[in-house]
């Protein structure tokens, strides 16, 4: 970490971690292995879409549409809708890697949740007994992964996970998208986030 922030081999370590665990989870055979699917999706929601853990819970089952097919290189591209009393926030996935792993968790790993509970929970991320996760059980499991990738006790959140997504693509964002992903910060406090090279495949909330 640099100046308490992640820099790119923090994040890599714990996408490694993750993927550790499910194969740890696959190999055994273990029950941990839906709920760590499930976990590495919202990792990788917070890092490549930049969306906050409220804007992932908020996420129904039904807002999920299929990636079609684009152009010549046959490239796909996905949307998660967020509804808002006012309007729709369109997340665009453009990502072949995770537009998979959610179709998996959709057709294989959501419907063994369903099973422990009632079979019209709209909430698409649940967890083993069938109910919506909180924010207080993500960070509680992320714990563990941070633990395996070494920066267990260290400060590191999945807010400061975000925002290294947030600058590992700010070279391609064009300003509205990045005051909005910026929040709070704001794009005046950006430029000490600044410290590894742009990602070159953003995936970033449309604008309205």
């Amino acid at each position: 970490m640099k100046n308490g922030e992640l820099e790119e081999k923090d994040v890599n370590a714990i996408f490694n971690a993750m993927d550790e665990l499910i194969e740890d989870a696959r190999s055994a055979k273990g029950p941990d292995l839906h709920p760590l699917l499930r976990d590495r999706i919202i990792l990788r929601l917070v890092y490549s879409a930049g969306l906050r853990i409220s804007e992932i819970l908020e996420i129904d089952a039904d807002s999920w549409n299929e990636p079609l097919n684009h152009g010549e290189d046959n490239s796909t591209t996905a949307t998660i809708d967020i509804r808002r009393s006012d309007r729709i926030l369109k997340i665009k996935i453009s990502d072949n890697m995770l537009i998979e792993m959610i179709k998996e968790y959709v057709r294989d790993v959501r419907p063994q949740f369903l099973m422990e509970a009632h079979a019209f929970e709209t909430a698409m991320f649940l967890s083993q007994h069938g109910r919506p996760l909180t924010n207080s059980s993500i960070i509680n499991r992320m714990k563990r992964v941070l633990e395996r990738a070494g920066l267990g006790g260290q400060g590191v959140t999945l807010h400061k996970l975000r925002y290294a997504g947030i600058i590992a693509r700010f070279a391609n964002m064009d300003e509205e998208k990045a005051a909005y992903l910026c929040g709070d910060h704001g794009l005046q406090n950006i430029d000490r986030f600044l410290y590894f090279p742009p990602l070159d495949t953003p995936d970033t909330p449309d604008g309205d």
